[in-house]
């Protein structure tokens, strides 16, 4: 995947963080902390150049890819949120 010039990885894990991998040295760039349960999915939107995870802890999280800040937490959800879709500039 490729963000603004910058090639890199992401996985998701069991306890909840992601991590941000160079792919060809696979040494972790960023560790991203925010679900506290497993993430399920991961969507990248270059456009917005955000990423969104979806988690069985009931939220997704929309993720600055340049910083790995966190910059919104989508909760009301009444079970594990399993995917996520960007469409165009929009992610749902």
């Amino acid at each position: 995947m490729t963000a603004k010039n910058n090639e890199y990885a992401l996985i998701g894990h069991a306890n909840g963080q992601l991590h941000v991998l160079d792919p060809i040295t696979l040494q972790t760039m960023r560790q991203l902390h925010g679900h506290t349960a497993r993430i399920q999915s991961i969507v990248h939107c270059a456009e917005l150049d955000v990423m969104i995870t979806g988690s069985h802890d009931n939220t997704a999280r929309v993720w600055n890819v340049a910083t790995g800040d966190c910059v919104h937490v989508l909760n009301g959800h009444t079970a594990s949120v399993r995917c996520a879709v960007v469409h165009g500039s929009k992610y749902v």
